[in-house]
Order: structure tokens, then sequence, then C-alpha cells
């Protein structure tokens, strides 16, 4: 039996009706109907009972393949008037999610006004900071820029990193965030992790990636409408989609390179990556092949050099996690435009003409990158198969040449 606290008056009425309650003898059916009698009679006596109901996702497993579950509370809280009471749940996964996890059939969540609880906006970002600097900490620009850079407007991580920020202020060590972050990078891969696991076990992971990175094969408006509304995402001022941080993209990166997402896309693009590797290291064996093939074809150092500010950005980011080799910060065009730019070594792989392979280069650079920004299009059918046409042909290139 539930323990009520606040201003709740029992009367001897309401005490007999929690008694039948606790009759071990009684069927569920019977067990719910003295239930619903004792809301009617804590009603009849001018109270009202609002239950809170934190950590609500739990019920996808207290309900699991439960007819009743879901329907009872429905109907405690909505059907009968004269015993209603009021549920405030607090949960990651919407009350539907978490219903359809369970495999009950219910309209509980159909009952339930929904409040998202998202990121800081600007107005929350000023308080944020006019705290902080109730210390007599200079919250400069830059500060609120590298902080940002790292959090975001989520209030978590923002904690974590402005407590840590103020604690060396009032000791009167030099406020280094960067330095801090290296101590504060395993709470925040674990935060990271935590959400990726939970969008991941609802089937959103996979279009949050989608909209960043491309190619939008089945996400929709309303999922992207979704993302924005609990903060995941935001809109740019050129009308693109990012995270909430800068930091937290980057990690999300990390999960869409080593992820299974659209499997021929990503075992073509490493398949891409390496006959790259292999034939440039053939040509220039013992050597580092980019920088030589820099020295060689000058106009590929600046395709290299947007690469390794990718790559020190996410080992600044991420250490360990991070890849070391620059060829993984690569696009598809990078790839082309590298092969393009020594025909000779790769034409008896790809067998067909230089121009043949530009179109489908062309194509596949089209698909890739471009709508990791865009916010209204999806791949068309038409597109997607072929793309994969194309990818399915350059693998069968690839692996006939024993690579």
């Amino acid at each position: 039996m539930a323990q009520f606290r606040g201003c709740l008056q029992l009367t001897d009425t309401i005490d007999k009706a929690k008694d039948q309650i606790a009759e071990q003898a009684a069927t569920w059916s019977e067990t719910f109907h003295f239930i619903t009698k004792y809301f009617k009679k804590i009603r009849q006596s001018g109270q009202w009972i609002i239950f809170i109901l934190d950590e609500f996702d739990h019920a996808r497993i207290l309900f699991k393949d439960s007819i009743s579950g879901f329907q009872n509370l429905r109907s405690i809280s909505y059907d009968d008037p004269e015993g209603r009471v009021t549920f405030i749940t607090a949960s990651r996964r919407n009350i539907r999610e978490i219903e359809v996890q369970t495999g009950a059939i219910s309209t509980f969540d159909g009952i339930l006004a929904k409040v998202y609880l998202g990121v800081f906006d600007s107005d929350d970002m000023h308080e944020f900071y006019s705290v902080m600097g109730r210390t007599q900490l200079q919250v400069a620009p830059e500060m609120c820029e590298q902080i940002e850079s790292y959090c975001g407007g989520h209030p978590y991580l923002l904690t974590s990193l402005a407590y840590r920020i103020v604690a060396d202020w009032l000791t009167g060590k030099t406020v280094d965030i960067d330095e801090l972050m290296v101590d504060l990078s395993p709470s925040f891969l674990s935060q990271y992790d935590r959400m990726t696991k939970l969008l991941n076990e609802d089937g959103r992971l996979i279009k949050l990636l989608q909209v960043l990175f491309g190619p939008a094969i089945d996400v929709t408006q309303d999922d992207v409408d979704e993302f924005l509304l609990v903060g995941l995402l935001k809109v740019t001022e050129n009308g693109s989609y990012q995270t909430f941080s800068p930091h937290f993209q980057i990690y999300l990166r990390l999960i869409e390179r080593g992820s299974e997402l659209w499997s021929i896309w990503k075992q073509t693009e490493k398949a891409i990556r390496y006959l790259v590797s292999e034939k440039m290291s053939q040509k220039y064996p013992l050597k580092d092949w980019v920088i030589e093939l820099e020295r060689e074809k000058p106009k590929l150092k600046r395709l290299f050099d947007r690469c390794r500010e990718a790559q020190e950005k996410e080992q600044r980011s991420f250490g360990a996690r991070a890849s070391t080799k620059l060829i993984d910060f690569t696009y598809p065009s990078d790839l082309f435009e590298i092969i393009f730019s020594d025909w000779n070594l790769f034409s008896s792989i790809l067998k067909r003409d230089k121009n043949y392979w530009e179109a489908r280069g062309q194509f596949l650079a089209r698909i890739r990158n471009p709508l990791a920004h865009n916010r209204d299009t999806v791949l068309q059918e038409h597109e997607r198969l072929t793309a994969e046409a194309y990818c399915k042909e350059i693998l069968a290139c690839v692996q006939a040449h024993g690579l």
C-alpha cells in the first residue's frame, strides 16, 4: 500500500476502504475494485490525490506483456470522474514508446499532456552565466563560447563543467577549460553513451545520424520535430541541423563511423579507403604516402589539411577513441579526387574509364553530403536504388582485385 504524504485526511470510511485493498485473499479484479472505491471515498471527502511517478521508463519492464497495467492507470485517472486521480510521470522515453515496448494495447498515452524538458535557451544561458558571475568570476564571451562548444545548453553537462570552473577560480587556479575537460571527459562520455543507448533502443539513433550526416533514407519531419523538441537538434543560421553542442556532434560522428547504418554504404566507403591506402602504400613504400602524394599533387594539400583539422579536433575531444588514420576523415568526394589524381594507378581495378567513374563519384558525393544539411529532403527511392547499385559495382571491382 502506497504511503501518502501531504494533507490527506483519512476518515473512518476511507480507512475501511484502504483495509479492503490489503486483503490477501482478494483477486486482482477485486483488489482493483477496492482501489477505485478507495479513491472515490477520498474524492467524496473533497480531497485530490496526485501521484508523481519518477523513472517511469521502468513501466516497460513492470508492465511487460501485461494487458491490464496501462488500462488500469487510464481507468483511475480518466475513465471514472468520481474516483479520478492525477498522474505526473517523469521518463526519458515518451509514454507511447514505453507502451509499445511492453506489447500492451493501450491509450494511456492519449490522456496525458506532454512537457518536454529540453536544453537551455538563450535566456536560460544568460541566467546561468549570471549565477556563475556572482562569484566575481569574469565570464567573458570567449569563456562562454568554450563552455557552449562542450556543453551547448545541456543542463547536466553545464553544471558539471561550471562547477569545476568556479572551484578552480575560488582556489586561485588559472581556469583552463580544455584542461578541465580532460578530467571531465569520462563523465561526459558516460552521459553520451547513456543517451545514445536510449536512442538506439527506441530505433531513433539511426534517424538522428541520418539527419546529421545523411543520407536521409527513412527519417521524417516528425522525427526531426521531436529531436528539436527534446533539444537533441537545433537549427543553425543557414537552416541546417546540428546537435546541442559541437562536442556531442563529434561523438556522434564516431558512432556513425562505427555503426552498421546503411551497411552497404559504409562497406563501400571502407572498401574505397582501403583501396586508396593499399595502392598508395605500394607506390610510396616505407614512406608516409599522404605526405608524398601532397608533394607530388599540391592541389590535394587542402583536402588533407581539412582532414587533419577534423582529426585533431576529434583527438582533443575523445583521445584514444579517435581514429589515427587520416583517411578515415575523408568523404566520398575526397576519395574520388585522390583516385582521379593518379588514375593510372586505379584504372585496372575499376576497369571503366575515368569519365564513367567521375559521374558515379559525383552522384555518390551529392547524396552523401548535402542531405546532411537539408531540412526537408528525403532520399528518393530511385536515388537509393541507384546508390546501392553503384556501391555494389564498386565493391565487386575491389573484391575482384583481391582487396
